[in-house]
């Protein structure tokens, strides 16, 4: 979504059986008057009606169009965590652009991921100037409307905090490093290519 109002992203892999419908709207300052939506929704319902689901060497398979929109705070409990676990460190970092205070609950789970990723999450994104954010054992609640900074992050050996952290700096303003960042690579090999892809 970075310097684009919509975009297009083909041949993704989805898990059919982890995503169900949660719309979140949350202000982005990633470019001057822009917004951005993130959405995560059942695609095997919305995707095969258009024919653009297939399965690929026992993957699903879908294209998936992104369009802006404002950015508000919500909470997320545990009725929806289960299906959104994996996604949540992300989630979080979009949380620090919304207007309001996102509150995450029932997340208990990610203390027992590659990472402790509530500790981490937030560890990280105070690296990168997040001052309104408060861990609870379950969660945290993150007080939106951050300005990011660049700052030194650690991947804590957990391929979707470095993931986190990278886009977090991105949208920072200044230099920001990640220790142990090539940990990316064991979800998605391409993943630092097409990050020096979206700074050119």
């Amino acid at each position: 979504m970075i310097g684009y109002k919509s975009v297009q992203l083909d041949e993704l892999i989805v898990s059919v059986n982890r995503t169900s419908s949660l719309d979140i709207e949350m202000e982005s300052t990633v470019i001057e008057g822009e917004v951005v939506t993130v959405e995560v929704s059942r695609l095997a319902q919305k995707k095969d009606q258009t024919g653009t689901i297939k399965n690929i060497s026992g993957e699903t398979i879908a294209d998936i169009s992104a369009n802006s929109s404002n950015l508000k705070a919500i909470e997320i409990n545990h009725q929806i965590i289960p299906n959104i676990i994996d996604e949540l460190p992300i989630l979080c970092l979009a949380a620090c652009f919304a207007k309001g205070t996102t509150e995450i609950t029932g997340a208990e789970e990610l203390r027992v991921k590659e990472s402790d990723r509530i500790k981490s999450t937030i560890s990280g994104l105070k690296q990168l100037g997040v001052q309104n954010i408060e861990e609870r054992p379950d969660g945290m609640l993150i007080h939106g409307k951050t300005t990011l900074k660049g700052g030194f992050c650690r991947s804590y050996n957990d391929h979707r905090i470095a993931m986190t952290m990278a886009i977090g700096g991105i949208l920072a303003k200044g230099t920001t490093t990640i220790s142990g960042g090539n940990i990316a690579s064991v979800s998605y090999p391409e993943f630092w290519n097409q990050i020096k892809s979206l700074k050119k």
